[in-house]
């Protein structure tokens, strides 16, 4: 045997020779064979060189050795003979220089370029993202529901990136031997037995990069619809375009003290037009804007007024004295204003007073010859009144406060002996308003008070044309002037009461008297605020018309949108740069293509060591050995792949002892019962158990934590800077380590795949020995491993590919909520109800003007009050008031008071109409029978009187002092002296003495209209004391002109008398702390089960209550808002009092038509109990309250109620991707069992068979190596190796060979 360079022979000088079973040694010569495309097949790294071999996987499972064998040359060298070889290094053969060796598509150069480009693209949309979203306040306007897509989207799109990723990482790593052999010698922990571990894509911050948020957006140029401008009504006499009702005043009240929230475009002191914001979806918007409107002034002086004259002016009262002043300043003079006015005819309110306090609020002209203390404006004569008050001169308010001392009551005398003034304070001011443009923002959320800032005057006008500033004047003096509000508390002494202007200006300043207002600066402080709020209503009211005009401007609004958060952003541009810079690197260091097959199947092991004598001689008989073993006798070695000749003989690798001269000892033989049994990590039991009990945990919790988070709404309470790291990176962090349990196993199952039918015995090569299943692409190792059988890896890798889905599901499981949070606390109650000697008739504590609020002007409800439900004050002391801004709900069953009304219908025929009075002649006045007010007939009206014969046995409880069996109830109505149908009504209080049952409207208790200045008393007899009546009404006439006589009456009244009741009912309320407010979302709710009737302490359920205070005031805010007659008729026949005009207009009315008439009795019973039940609440909660211990002497009560706090973040699960994930889990831990299950891992491998040596080991030495090698040699050895893999069986057992030496590991079973 002839050496060549220490080399071995050409196979040409032992043609044909075995040497023995195990170590015929074939070499051959290959022609180059041009690579073919395949998953891991393309062109060589270096193309301008060679062309590499590569593998097509689907066809022929031969290793390439046979692919390029050329068909003459062959031979076998004795292996004995190659352990002489010389250990001098070849020289290197040049990197990529081999035509047919395994290119695996992943570590191409464009496979390279491209990972690079994507991952450097990913990284630049990365942080492309997070840069708009910094530049534009987030991404896109998003909805909390579609959540799914920005959530998943990046995580699915870096978990496919990852699968691809991972083939090249596999394709590095299993190269990384093969180019340590060409580069070597090297040792065996850096050759045969190296193997690596792969790294991991940044998935889990990939579900947390975009995040929903509410976000501050602002766009400038927004067109703003305005829906008003600023003129008078086209249809209005500019005339009298200052009347109005007294809507402005009421609206005055009720916006500031009683949480009425102020009409569009109004304020304190100005007034701008109506206005749409754009619509959008979004909130918390903010605006701002340029347009006109109007501003009110007030400018006033203090007057040096000390003292005045006393006089007469009997068309104000014939009995009562006056004391007037002139008024004289720089610019304006008047005469003869008023300062104090005496008792009219001598009547004292307070008999004992000796002192009054009394206000002054009058509109004078400026300089015009009129004194007012001596000339008298009759009130028919409308052209002087228009003379005096035009409104195109200088009209002032004049407004004074004085000390009156006046002489005590005298029965005996008809005035006071002496009055005079002690102290005055007077003041003139000049009203005014002026146009110009304001910058407007967002109304006040609290009372929805315009925000804007005046800029500029308007250049032409200062006024509306048509309405100069002395409108203005006339416009709040009219407004207070028609509005009663009280008659002045303790400072109505005489018959002068309180101006309503005053009795505002006591509320706005917080005082019980006017007496305050002596002090000047306060007077004139406070009139200033309260004429500037009363006049901007006014304007409103007046000016202000429906329009349809547009205006530019700015908004700022909070939307939900997408935002890309900076801690994922920078964990995924550091992993993807990091993946960029590798990717690049990999192109110039990737390990070099010197395998000579894809390495892992035992085939490519076996076909290896065919051309490797002297290593399969080294590693025959280790196929027994334990890892720690392996590499102790494998250290000995130095391993290199040999040089190829140019002419592209088989590659081979070469083992070179360490030490020249030292004599190595080969194992000869193995001892059976001595291999050791070896399994990766994810084969021990330990892991098994973790693998199917960790999802098991994990869907059992998500359980638990889903019936937790639905009963509490979430689970656990978070603030805004852990809400992501609880909601995305820990989810996905524990769904990314349960993936990789899965994938373990996985990677195990792949691994075992070709070894177990091996271990079981005589199985086929396609499932064995030239099988290779590890790092396969998904559907490429799934299609493998069915058509192979190897249903375990089938199921483990359909466990992994849903494992790949975990932190794609995870990323939705979570999610943060603002939940409120209940806490018991105690309300002590402060005071409770007293019903007896409660008295309505002239006074009611402001109840009826809260009322209008109700009824004509929006307000839902006040302190302690809900429509008919009146609660008791309360205390608490766990919210604290001293946060004005804090909104705590607070909810509570306690007992509430409820009025009510029990009517009973008089048929229309049990009403009898006579005439009172037929137009008597001109200036007679007359009072009506039980009535106060002094009546002048009108000239083409008759009134009539309505009988109604009442029996008190049958209406009272108690026979009322001085009635006889029968006694007459007179209704009085004023109907036209013709023919034509009218409406007839009013509300009434009923009185039962004297002889009479008195019910005919309201009794005017103003001392200065009327003949009664005092309380009207009822006693209590159980009678019923309210009436109301309404139907129509038309006279009969016969004969024609002036000789028509009234024959008759047609009528048809529905007529209703009422008791009033009180009931108390335990109701579930919810306030809104610390201020005890109702919340208008959460009405409360009656337990009517509870309801029960209160008592008098007569024992009586029916109280006597006589509101006649209601009836004064009750007032339609509108001026001259009318009724319209029968058919439309003339409003002017009718004759309804403001009580009907109530049930018509109040914000449940209902039409005229549906109430009027018998037929309407049961309409007519259901308005008036709605209207009674509003107001007597207010009256009850203003008029009845007492404080300290109950009406027996025993403590308050005290009552549990919940108070809930808002603004808590707390994670809340999601339903949905809970039921996904827990599906997910139990498919996988399915997997997991499944494929432990029919995939055997004990006592099948000895050591890893992932390195060279940890296969080639169990084949080396074997028959089935020593057959690939005579098949290399022959001419048809790739046929005879086909006939080999096909009909032979194979497996992993001991073996003996013909010299009797047993040896473990993998071989050919013998036919």
């Amino acid at each position: 045997m002839s050496h060549s360079g220490g080399r071995l022979t050409d196979a040409e000088e032992l043609p044909g020779a075995r040497l023995g079973a195990y170590h015929q040694i074939v070499s051959t010569r290959r022609k180059p064979v041009p690579a073919r495309a395949g998953p891991y097949h393309q062109a060589a790294q270096n193309d301008d060189l060679v062309d590499i071999g590569v593998e097509e996987e689907d066809a022929s499972p031969l290793p390439r050795l046979y692919e390029s064998r050329d068909a003459g040359q062959g031979g076998v060298a004795d292996g004995v003979e190659s352990s002489h070889r010389s250990q001098t290094p070849p020289p290197k053969w040049p990197r990529n220089s081999h035509p047919a060796l395994w290119a695996p598509i992943w570590l191409s150069r464009v496979a390279l370029v491209a990972f690079a480009v994507t991952f450097l693209l990913m990284l630049l949309a990365t942080a492309l993202l997070y840069h708009f979203s910094e530049e534009n306040s987030g991404i896109s306007v998003q909805k909390e529901a579609n959540h799914y897509a920005w959530k998943y989207g990046p995580t699915a799109v870096l978990v496919v990136v990852g699968t691809l990723w991972r083939q090249v990482d596999f394709a590095n790593k299993i190269l990384m031997p093969w180019e340590e052999l060409r580069t070597g010698p090297s040792s065996a922990d850096k050759t045969l037995l190296l193997d690596y571990i792969s790294p991991l894509l940044p998935t889990v911050f990939s579900t947390g990069l975009l995040i929903l948020e509410p976000t501050q957006m602002f766009k400038n140029n927004q067109k703003f619809q305005l829906a008003s401008k600023f003129q008078l009504n086209q249809s209005a006499d500019p005339t009298f375009a200052w009347a109005v009702g007294p809507g402005p005043a009421q609206t005055y009240y009720g916006i500031n003290f009683y949480g009425l929230r102020y009409p569009p475009g109004t304020a304190q002191d100005f007034v701008v037009p109506e206005f749409q914001v754009p619509s959008m979806a979004a909130s918390n918007i903010e605006y701002s804007m340029s347009t006109d409107g109007a501003k009110v002034g007030y400018d006033c002086e203090l007057l040096p007024i000390t003292n005045g004259t006393e006089t007469r002016m009997p068309w104000r009262s014939i009995l009562a004295p006056f004391i007037v002043a002139n008024v004289t300043t720089k610019d304006c003079d008047i005469k003869g204003v008023t300062l104090a006015a005496g008792p009219d005819h001598n009547f004292y309110h307070d008999k004992n007073a000796t002192q009054n306090y009394q206000a002054q609020f009058v509109v004078y002209p400026c300089n015009y010859d009129f004194d007012f203390s001596r000339q008298y404006i009759d009130p028919g004569n409308l052209s002087m009144h228009l003379q005096v008050y035009n409104t195109s001169r200088d009209l002032r308010l004049f407004m004074s406060v004085v000390d009156l001392r006046i002489s005590p009551y005298n029965a005996s005398f008809s005035g006071p002996k002496y009055m005079y003034l002690h102290n005055v304070t007077a003041a003139l001011c000049k009203p005014s308003y002026e146009l110009g443009r304001f910058e407007v923002g967002v109304p006040n959320a609290n009372n929805g008070s315009a925000h804007a800032l005046f800029s500029t005057s308007a250049a032409k006008q200062g006024a509306i044309k048509h309405f100069p500033h002395g409108s203005l004047a006339m416009a709040v003096d009219t407004t207070v002037g028609n509005w009663i509000l009280g008659n002045g508390g303790v400072d109505y002494v005489l018959t002068a009461t309180v101006p309503t202007f005053f009795q505002l200006m006591s509320k706005k300043a917080g005082v019980k008297s006017i007496r305050s207002f002596m002090d000047p600066e306060l007077l004139i402080n406070t009139a200033t605020d309260v004429f500037k709020g009363i006049a901007a209503q006014a304007l409103h009211s007046i000016i202000v018309q429906p329009a349809n005009r547009t205006t530019t401007g700015s908004i700022t609004y909070e939307e939900q949108r997408l935002r890309v958060k900076a801690l994922s952003t920078g964990f995924m541009c550091s992993f993807l740069g990091l993946l960029v810079m590798i990717a690049i690197a990999m192109i110039f260091v990737r390990p070099s293509f010197a395998a000579p097959d894809r390495p892992g199947a035992a085939l490519s092991m076996a076909t290896l060591l065919a051309s490797s004598p002297r290593l399969n001689e080294i590693l025959s008989y280790m196929g027994s050995l334990s890892n720690e073993r392996l590499q102790q006798h494998l250290t000995a070695y130095l391993f290199r792949t040999t040089n190829p000749s140019e002419s592209g003989a088989g590659v081979s690798i070469e083992a070179v002892q360490r030490n020249e001269g030292q004599t190595m000892s080969h194992l000869t033989a193995q001892s059976q019962g001595q291999v050791p049994s070896w399994r990766p990590m994810a084969g021990a039991n330990w892991f098994l158990g973790l693998a199917i009990c960790l999802p098991l945990a994990i869907i059992a919790s998500l359980e638990i934590v889903q019936h937790y988070s639905d009963v509490n709404n979430g689970f656990v309470g978070i603030s805004h800077s852990s809400s992501a790291v609880l909601a995305t990176y820990i989810p996905s962090a524990i769904a990314l380590g349960v993936a990789s349990l899965y994938a373990a196993m996985q990677m195990m199952a792949a691994t075992f795949a070709p070894f177990a039918p091996l271990k079981r015995g005589k199985a086929s090569a396609d499932r064995t020995i030239s099988l290779s299943l590890v790092c396969q692409i998904f559907p490429r190792a799934f299609y493998l491993s069915l058509r192979s059988r190897n249903f375990a890896v089938a199921i483990a890798l359909f466990g992994t590919f849903l494992g790949s889905f975990l932190s794609i599901i995870v990323s939705g499981l979570y999610s943060s909520i603002s939940v409120p949070i209940g806490k018991n606390i105690t309300l002590h109650q402060d005071d409770w109800f007293n019903f007896e000697d409660v008295n309505l008739s002239l006074d009611d504590n402001e109840a009826a003007a809260i009322d209008n609020l109700v009824e004509y002007l929006g307000l839902n409800s006040t302190r302690w009050v809900s429509e008919d439900l009146v609660f008791n004050t309360f205390h608490q002391d766990a919210v604290s008031s001293s946060n004005s801004s804090t909104n705590v709900p607070l909810t509570v069953t306690i007992p509430a008071v409820r009025p009510s009304l029990n009517c009973t219908a008089i048929p229309n025929e049990d009403r009898q109409v006579t005439i009172f009075n037929q137009e008597s002649t001109s200036g007679a006045v007359f009072v009506m029978p039980g009535q106060s007010d002094i009546v002048t007939p009108q000239p083409g009206y008759v009134w009539v009187g309505v009988n109604t014969t009442m029996r008190y046995a049958d209406w009272c409880e108690v026979a009322p002092h001085g009635m006889v069996k029968d006694e007459p109830w007179m209704q009085y109505f004023l109907l036209p002296n013709d023919t034509s149908m009218a409406y007839v009504g009013k509300g009434s209080i009923l009185t039962w003495s004297g002889g009479i049952v008195g019910g005919d409207g309201a009794l005017n208790t103003d001392p200065t209209a009327g003949i009664m200045g005092d309380a009207i008393t009822e006693p209590d007899n159980g009678c019923p004391t309210f009436t109301a009546t309404l139907g129509n009404m038309r006279l009969k006439k016969s004969g024609k002109g002036s000789k028509a006589r009234i024959t008759g009456f047609e009528q048809d009244l529905a007529t209703i008398v009422c008791y009033q009741n009180i009931e108390q009912v335990m109701t579930n309320v919810t306030w809104q702390l610390p201020h005890f407010s109702l919340d208008p979302t959460q009405l409360p709710k009656t337990d009517e089960r509870t309801a029960r009737f209160l008592k008098s302490k007569r024992g009586s359920e029916r109280f006597p209550y006589l509101p006649n205070a209601w009836l004064n005031g009750l007032t339609t805010p509108l001026f001259n808002q009318t009724v319209p007659g029968p058919n439309n008729t003339d409003a002017a026949n009718n004759h309804i009092d403001n009580f009907i005009k109530a049930l018509v207009f109040s914000k449940d009315g209902r039409p005229v038509t549906e109430l009027a008439g018998a037929k309407n009795v049961e309409n007519l019973k259901n308005m008036t109990q709605r209207l009674y039940k509003v107001y007597m609440a207010q009256a009850i909660s203003l008029n009845m309250r007492s404080n300290s211990t109950d009406g027996d002497g025993a403590s308050l009560g005290t009552y549990d109620g919940v108070v809930t706090t808002s603004g808590h973040q707390r994670l809340q699960q999601n339903r949905g991707p809970k039921i996904a994930l827990q599906a997910v889990l139990a498919v996988m831990v399915a997997c997991g069992i499944a494929t432990r299950l029919l995939l055997p891992v004990r006592d099948v491998l000895p050591y890893d068979p992932c390195s060279i040596a940890g296969t080639a080991t169990l084949v080396a030495g074997g028959e089935l190596v020593s057959r690939l090698a005579s098949s290399m040699a022959q001419l048809d050895g790739r046929t005879s190796t086909e006939v080999l893999l096909a009909n032979g069986r194979f497996s992993l057992k001991w073996w003996r060979d013909e010299k009797g030496l047993e040896r473990y590991g993998i071989d050919i079973e013998p036919l």
